[in-house]
């Protein structure tokens, strides 16, 4: 039993060391590496050997979104296809994932999904394929207020900034 938890903590020790060190390269835009991971020693010592040859970098790294139309695809590279977000795409794709769902919902798009590939590498730039399914965009209907008789519609809706017809924006209508 010591042998067997032995070994699968080996295993997962084996499996983080090389996400680590892929994750590095990674966001150095370096693209295939060569990465040996393992453990050598005795029962007493036990060495964790981690072996590297990085492959070329890429000097580009650009973000292929699928699925949107030109004018939302302009609006969001706008506001997270700068490099910065890019290197974030190819490093950490989850929290890319959620930095575009973020841009999406702020834009109504309450339903959208997202899903990240693996980065493509030709020459000296690294593609990372997003698919975006947008879903649809929710729109506020009519905006009534109830039990503010007493201030003129027009002053609400200002001080709300809910519009009838806008994007719909949970943080908007939490704020409101």
């Amino acid at each position: 039993e010591t042998a067997w938890a032995q070994s699968v903590f080996e295993g997962f020790l084996l499996e983080e060391a090389e996400s680590i060190v892929r994750r590095e390269l990674a966001r150095q835009a370096t693209y295939q590496p060569k990465v040996e991971v393992r453990v050598e020693g005795d029962a007493s010592v036990r060495t964790l050997v981690v072996d590297v040859t990085p492959g070329p970098r890429a000097e580009r790294i650009n973000v292929g979104l699928d699925g949107v139309d030109e004018r939302l695809r302009s609006d969001l590279l706008k506001e997270v296809g700068d490099r910065e977000h890019a290197a974030q795409a190819l490093t950490n794709p989850q929290e890319y994932e959620r930095t575009l769902l973020a841009a999406l919902r702020a834009r109504g798009y309450a339903r959208a999904s997202i899903s990240v590939g693996n980065p493509v590498f030709e020459e000296t730039m690294a593609t990372v394929p997003v698919i975006v399914n947008p879903g649809p965009q929710l729109r506020f209907g009519v905006v009534s207020f109830e039990g503010a008789d007493s201030i003129p519609l027009d002053q609400l809706r200002a001080e709300a900034g809910l519009e009838d017809g806008a994007p719909y924006r949970a943080d908007e209508v939490a704020t409101a």
